[in-house]
Parts: structure tokens; sequence; C-alpha cells
């Protein structure tokens, strides 16, 4: 299986911040060295989704092929539950994103501190 792992420069998240005009920014994406990089965040957000709704995800995206092969499909669904943990862990927000967008940003925003409409 090829190698899809990528982490996060602290020097590059101080640099994010220090360009935004605002208080607040989001980054999104999950890196390996999550718990290095912990302390550059107010807020840790673990959007999820059950397996079938991965699955149907991953196989239908068209931007990139991986999770589309058998090993690396195997890879994904049998991490989840490690990752899940180790969120939960570092104090990690969960919100189940298989509903509305406008029910997840709603709870993603609630999460940042920002009242809800």
């Amino acid at each position: 299986m090829q190698d899809h792992r990528w982490e996060l420069l602290r020097s590059r998240v101080d640099e994010i911040k220090a360009a935004s005009p605002h208080d607040l920014v989001f980054l999104c994406g999950s890196v390996q060295n999550n718990p290095e990089e912990w302390d550059l965040f107010d807020v840790a957000i673990c959007l999820t989704v059950d397996d079938e709704m991965l699955k149907e995800r991953l196989g239908s995206r068209t931007n990139n092929a991986f999770g589309k092969a058998p090993a690396e499909l195997a890879a994904i669904l049998s991490s989840r539950d490690l990752d899940l943990d180790r969120y939960r862990a570092l104090g990690a927000v969960i919100i189940e994103s298989t509903r509305s967008i406008t029910e997840v940003a709603d709870q993603v925003l609630a999460a940042a501190g920002i009242p809800q409409r």
C-alpha cells in the first residue's frame, strides 16, 4: 500500500494564524503528528461517518483514488476506531457528519464557540 501520511508544520500554522485578519481560523484535515501539534489549537473537531457512508464517499470521489483499492479501504476502516479513540482522548469534539450540511455546520460553529442562528 502506498504511504498517504502528512505532517503538520508548526511554522506553517503560525503563518496561517498570523496572516488571518480574523480571530477564528479553521484548518481541515488529519495529519500523522496531530498529538504533537495539539497545543496550536483552541478546539479540535473530528467529523465522522459510519462505515457504509465512508465506503460510498471514497468509492465515488473523483479527485483521487486513495481508498478505492481493497487494501487501502481495509486499512482505513480498520484504523477508524483507534483514530476516534485517539481524538476523544485528546479532547476533540466528535461530530457525526452524515446529517445535513446545515446541521453539521451548526455543530462545528457551536463547537468553535460561535452562536448558532
